[in-house]
């Protein structure tokens, strides 16, 4: 919100030099702590607090008392770790990491002990911050504890599953020598036709080490069973219940230490055996290829996850077997062709798309992990941009299958993400016309919760980055719903017109633009898609509505709401590039945009307070009734999140003239109106709300004064003892207790105001009304202490 509209004396400063100070001092502490006013008492209760822990464990143990001792204080470490996070030094994340593996592998103690001491190295061993050159542990106790729990030979009540997660993330810190013990340990239960293959399988991918560099793999790690492991994952055959472990343990080599193993050679028989897993019909439908056990098990992700991780390098064999997959599986997921392998091949390009986006940070973005992968392995733009042009058409196809479920969407967000100049032309290119198509309505849906998975892209989309490889979209589509407004004698340019109206535009390719050539930024369509979002809001149609409202309150959130169309005559400006010059123009929109959206929100209520009459004098939902909540829908509550979530979004991030004219219309609207049905005087309440927020030193007096004299007009001796009270006075009621919802200041400052309307609304014998005003009170009474 731009500062000059919020009252100063409601804001608190702060700053992050607290967390600056002990950012070296601490393993990890959490940062948004130091922005609190009382970070200083905070970090002295912090310190007590652990203090106060450190002495509990330490008693506990000396004194032997495992529960309910030593149970109570790991149970309140990890409250301490959850609410600050490992904020301890690192010497003493070691010596609770060694503590708590201690308390597990003890053989005489109580199973609710040993849970504590699980969850507990959970919590501290969840962010990887601690390896194996702080602190080694011994693999054996844990790995008898654990076969002894999976295969019944204790019968203690411990948590396998917890214990399964504390082995992973431990593996890691065990010797550089556990790996030859381990394989030495677990091979005799190698038997390809037995079923104790399954145990060898699941022991070695919970125990066996992956995170090492390339030297370490050759000696102490890969290097001693990859062989082996592959013989396993060449002769297996389909329906084995150990082959899914196979694949999971070879993603995650390739994620752990990419260039260890030269995949080039084996890359037929791994994407062979992948799309065997995608479960898709031959013969027509008649039959499956795959049994679906590895399906059921996860097998996109870890099929995802290792395509990604091989890819990069100076042979591309990875990459064209990978273009081979997308292709292969493209008609598979055309909407003619939808079916039961749809949800499958679904999460598989959701999941393909997520770890590409996961990989591009882990090289780009993050400083700590750049040097995970080396650099002959990274990804280039041609890489990436080859992956996303492959990807892209079997995403928009997947985004119109029936089910309609959001990884169709965030696929799109994630591509939309990784390389902007492909994706978002064509994601406008499904928006425009499916706005005013009349022959498929049902694309509508679609294409805009497409476009609010990719609307932060679009609004970034400013032209500061050359690319030499881009598309365009299919028409110029600001300059034709300009003409084909201007030719319907539509005021405004932005409002879709039908396309069979529209005139034939030439496509504009990427042919077009001569190699180098800079494009065009695409984020003056977030001020025409804005306009139409406004104008698409019905209340005759729930699901589009609410979807406009989504789009409206991002735009409203991402975009400055103020008319920059002066900048053009000011000579500061001169030097703006054309594309901001146009953008200056659209801006000169924005007022009208604003004032019809305040317009149709208006509508909405007024449409929504329309109620079917339950008795000559009262109608359902009203505000007179006792059950409130009895009258109100699904559709109404999801109506209401959105109205007042778009009117708080376009508050706090515009201009103090546009500010200026919503108060004013709004207040212009509650003096003149008067509704019964409680939802359309909650939607008022919450707009009068949201204009006191913004500034209550300059708005609530105005509210103010309005409900008081209301008030004094309605309120007799006749009114006071009504059990009834009548809609004209409820709705006075209801926009008094609205307006104790500011800072308390605002309060002190207006006391002979307020004091004169809590006695107003607290003198009522009608029951309604005085719970009404009596809860919204007590709320801010509460906060107020």
């Amino acid at each position: 919100m731009p500062t000059s509209q919020l009252d100063k004396d409601s804001l608190v400063y702060t700053t992050c030099e607290g967390y600056i100070e002990t950012k070296g001092k601490y393993k990890r502490s959490r940062r948004w702590l130091s922005l609190l006013p009382y970070f200083a008492d905070l970090q002295k209760e912090a310190d007590t607090r652990f203090s106060q822990i450190k002495a509990g464990l330490g008693i506990s143990t000396l004194a032997h008392e495992p529960y309910p001792g030593l149970a109570l204080w790991l149970n309140e470490t990890i409250s301490y770790v959850r609410d600050f996070s490992l904020r301890f030094t690192p010497e003493e994340h070691i010596e609770l990491v060694l503590f708590a593996y201690t308390v597990v592998v003890e053989p005489d103690i109580e199973a609710v002990v040993i849970d504590k001491a699980i969850e507990l190295l959970n919590e501290i061993i969840e962010g990887k911050r601690i390896n194996r050159k702080d602190v080694t542990i011994p693999w054996r106790p844990v790995f008898d504890l654990y076969c002894k729990l999976l295969f019944k030979e204790d019968e203690r009540p411990i948590n396998v599953e917890g214990l399964h997660d504390v082995i992973i993330g431990l593996r890691e810190i065990f010797p550089l020598t556990a790996t030859k013990e381990i394989l030495d340990e677990i091979r005799p239960y190698i038997a390809v036709f037995d079923t104790s293959m399954e145990r060898f399988m699941h022991l070695f991918s919970v125990f066996i080490p992956l995170k090492m560099s390339a030297e370490e793999h050759e000696r102490y790690g890969a290097g001693l069973w990859f062989d082996e492991l592959w013989h396993f994952f060449i002769f297996a055959e389909m329906n084995s219940s150990w082959e899914a472990e196979l694949p999971a343990i070879f993603a995650s080599l390739a994620f752990h230490c990419p260039g260890c193993i030269d995949w080039s050679s084996k890359h037929t028989v791994i994407f062979s055996k992948l799309l065997r897993s995608m479960n898709l019909p031959v013969r027509s439908g008649s039959g499956v290829a795959g049994d679906g056990a590895a399906t059921a098990n996860g097998a996109q992700k870890t099929a995802a996850k290792w395509i990604v991780w091989m890819l990069g390098g100076t042979d591309n064999s990875a990459e064209i077997h990978t273009l081979r997959l997308i292709r292969c599986l493209e008609s598979f997921v055309h909407p003619l062709q939808e079916g039961g392998h749809t949800p499958v091949l679904r999460t598989f390009f959701y999941k393909l798309v997520q770890e590409m986006a996961h990989r591009i940070r882990i090289e780009r973005v993050c400083k700590k992990t750049r040097s995970h992968v080396p650099n002959d392995m990274r990804l280039t733009d041609h890489n990436i941009e080859t992956f996303v042009t492959a990807v892209l058409p079997s995403a928009l196809f997947l985004i119109f299958s029936t089910d309609e479920h959001k990884e169709s969407y965030q696929t799109i967000r994630f591509l939309s993400f990784i390389a902007p100049q492909l994706v978002l032309p064509k994601v406008l290119d499904l928006v425009y016309p499916s706005l005013s198509t009349l022959t498929s309505p049902h694309r509508l849906k679609q294409s805009l919760e497409c476009l609010v998975a990719c609307c932060v892209p679009l609004v970034r989309d400013n032209g500061g980055v050359e690319y030499e490889n881009f598309v365009n979209c299919s028409k110029d589509w600001i300059k034709e719903m300009r003409q084909n407004a201007e030719e319907m004698g539509q005021v405004s340019y932005a409002i879709p017109m039908p396309l069979r109206c529209k005139k034939k535009s030439k496509k504009v390719s990427s042919n077009d633009f001569g190699e180098g050539e800079r494009r065009k930024p695409l984020r003056c369509h977030v001020i025409v898609l804005l306009e139409a979002m406004v104008n698409a809001i019905d209340i005759n149609d729930v699901d589009k509505t609410s979807l406009a409202f989504t789009l409206i309150t991002r735009f409203f959130t991402l975009i400055p709401i103020i008319d920059c169309s002066g900048a053009l005559k000011m000579e500061k400006y001169k030097g703006l590039s054309v594309e901001e010059k146009e953008l200056c123009k659209i801006t000169s929109r924005l007022p009208r945009i604003v004032d019809l959206f305040i317009t149709r929100i208006f509508a909405l209520i007024t449409e929504l307070s329309a109620s079917r009459p339950k008795s000559s004098a009262a109608c359902l939902g009203s505000i007179c009734e006792l059950a409130p909540e009895a009258a109100e829908g699904v559709d109404e509550t999801r109506l209401k999140k959105d109205i007042q979530s778009a009117a708080n979004a376009l508050l706090k991030n515009c201009s103090a003239d546009i500010v200026e004219a919503v108060t004013r219309k709004i207040f212009l609207f509650v003096s003149t109106s008067e509704f019964e049905n409680r939802l359309a005087v909650e939607l008022t309440c919450a707009l009068i709300s949201e204009c006191i927020y913004v500034n209550p030193r300059k708005y609530l007096p105005m509210f103010l004064r309005h409900v008081t004299h209301g008030l004094s007009q309605l309120i007799t001796e006749e009114t006071l003892q009504t059990a009834v009270l009548d809609p004209s006075t409820m709705w006075y009621v209801m926009l008094g207790s609205t307006l104790f919802y500011v800072p308390a200041k605002f309060i002190i400052q207006n006391t002979e105001q307020f004091t004169q309307l809590h006695k107003q609304l607290l003198s009522f014998k009608c029951r309604i009304a005085y719970e009404a005003s009596g809860r919204k009170l007590g709320k801010r009474l509460i906060i107020r202490s």
